[in-house]
């Protein structure tokens, strides 16, 4: 079994640029006027509905549309994750549905083949009441970093104690101040540049306490405790 330290990664907004394409399609089909402030709603009025099971399955719809199947990700995700699946265990843990399995793993495997250890969905929005918070998902599966666009998620994840990243500057996602053990990276180049300083200062840590070790030593040593 693995010693490295798990990473959590969101799908929407996090991996790939989602939630305008979303809105833009629903705004057409339907005769709405979502703006990026509807994302991570609480009431279905924008949506068109007083129905909230309405606007869930119309917002399923757009997964089988070509616009859904020529998403693309964040340029720098790829070779940013690369990077860090290196020292970490990386998994995706998304608000997605169930029903929407096939569609999200087909797009993970053609843009993330074999980087993500697994998948794992929490169905804030399913329809038969079997929704999980993502901060449960996380405690089970020992995560210690974990990284999304939803404020109202990073905090429940700082107070658990895992170490957050709030992905995006958003219009959804704003704060004036952040929790501790919460930092904002507005891209995936700040994303690896937060995970190069916390390896930076281990290393540095594992030197002074052991000052005589070599380099090579030293990366082996830490890969073997579970740091690298």
């Amino acid at each position: 079994m693995s010693k490295k330290q798990v990473i959590a990664v969101d799908i929407d907004e996090v991996l790939m640029p989602h939630f305008v394409d979303l809105i833009t399609w629903y705004n057409a089909k339907f005769g709405t006027t979502l703006t990026e402030y509807d994302n991570h709603p609480t009431d279905p009025g924008n949506w068109g509905t007083d129905d909230v099971t309405v606007a869930i399955k119309r917002v399923h719809q757009f997964y089988d549309t070509q616009e859904f199947m020529d998403s693309k990700p964040f340029k720098e995700a790829r070779k940013e994750l690369e990077f860090l699946g290196s020292y970490y265990d990386l998994i995706v843990v998304t608000a997605r549905d169930t029903i929407l399995e096939a569609a999200t793993t087909d797009w993970i495997s053609r843009h993330f083949k074999e980087l993500f250890q697994s998948i794992h969905f929490t169905k804030h929005f399913n329809l038969e009441g079997q929704r999980r918070d993502k901060v449960e998902v996380l405690r089970e599966l020992n995560v210690s970093y974990f990284i999304d666009d939803s404020l109202a998620n990073i905090d429940l994840a700082a107070a658990a104690g895992i170490q957050s990243v709030l992905f995006g500057d958003y219009a959804w996602n704003q704060a004036d101040v952040l929790p501790k053990n919460v930092t904002r990276c507005k891209n995936w180049l700040e994303v690896s540049d937060y995970f190069e300083d916390i390896l930076s200062a281990r290393l540095v840590d594992s030197q002074i306490k052991r000052p005589t070790i070599s380099h090579e030593e030293l990366v082996a040593k830490l890969k073997r405790d579970g740091l690298l």
